[in-house]
């Protein structure tokens, strides 16, 4: 869907800062994990 392509485009962008990458590894240790596993699924789909 559009929003979640939005969210992907944006996703990745925020992707290059390590500040990110940090609360994503931190997230996937948390209840959060599937949603940030969805997103980056949908990111490497729309590559």
């Amino acid at each position: 869907d559009r929003a979640g392509r939005r969210l992907a485009s944006g996703a990745r962008k925020a992707l290059d800062d390590p500040g990110l990458r940090k609360l994503i590894a931190v997230a996937q240790g948390s209840f959060e994990s599937s949603l940030v596993k969805r997103m980056l699924q949908a990111l490497t789909e729309t590559r």
